[in-house]
């Protein structure tokens, strides 16, 4: 554990670190600052601003096989490697999603959606560890910025779909919204169209993002130590 340790201590150096969440507060004061509706704010952060910061994070936990092989030989084996990916992803997120449920708290006052932001956060953290092992940096790049552009919105689209035809969201499309884009489904969920409460989506999107890692954890092994 120590090895991680300084692992991450590597990744996150303490100066950087906190010069860049003071630039994200700022920014996220400039966002939030005299915004209308919470509805419009949730847009912006599904179709941009989330999308964004999760790729970077993304680019910041995936890496070359020659810092790979720097990485084995600090830590020691492959299992202590996955940790510390695991572990540097959701360090890096888990600040942002405090300063991004803070400003929903207190500039609407709303919990459910603040819930939903760290959901939406999460689960795309997981997905973006497991797309992390596809093939090359840059092709794993792209599926990444596509399925964190695209998926949030696919869901939106789909919901839409239902409205026209005057239906309401079975439980199962439900469940696919609160894992690939939980802020538009529960605002869906408010307005009478989505049957599923924010209580059991919350538990479907940690089960979806315990499997992500689980699946995450197997195939790292799987990848790396070959016979």
């Amino acid at each position: 554990m120590r090895a991680i340790r300084w692992y991450l201590k590597g990744l996150f150096p303490p100066t950087f670190t906190i010069s860049f969440y003071v630039i994200v507060v700022v920014l996220e004061y400039l966002l939030y600052y005299g915004s209308g509706r919470i509805s419009s704010v949730m847009d912006i952060l599904v179709s941009f601003i989330n999308p964004i910061f999760v790729i970077s994070g993304f680019l910041h936990v995936s890496r070359s096989r020659e810092i790979t092989l720097f990485e084995l030989s600090m830590l020691a084996s492959w299992r202590d490697i996955a940790l510390a990916k695991v572990l540097s992803a959701f360090i890096y997120i888990i600040p942002f999603a405090v300063i991004q449920s803070t400003f929903i708290l207190a500039e609407h006052g709303s919990s459910q959606y603040a819930l939903t932001e760290v959901m939406f956060l999460l689960s795309y953290t997981s997905l973006g560890l497991l797309i992390s092992l596809i093939g090359s940096k840059s092709s794993g790049l792209a599926v990444a910025v596509t399925a964190f552009f695209i998926m949030p919105i696919s869901v939106q689209i789909l919901i839409n779909n239902y409205i026209q035809y005057k239906m309401k969201v079975d439980q199962f499309i439900s469940s696919v919204g609160y894992i690939l884009n939980p802020i538009t489904t529960y605002c869906y969920y408010v307005q009478g169209i989505v049957t599923l409460g924010l209580m059991k989506g919350l538990i479907i999107n940690i089960v979806a993002d315990a499997i992500f890692l689980l699946l995450f954890y197997i195939a790292f092994r799987s990848i790396q130590i070959k016979p």
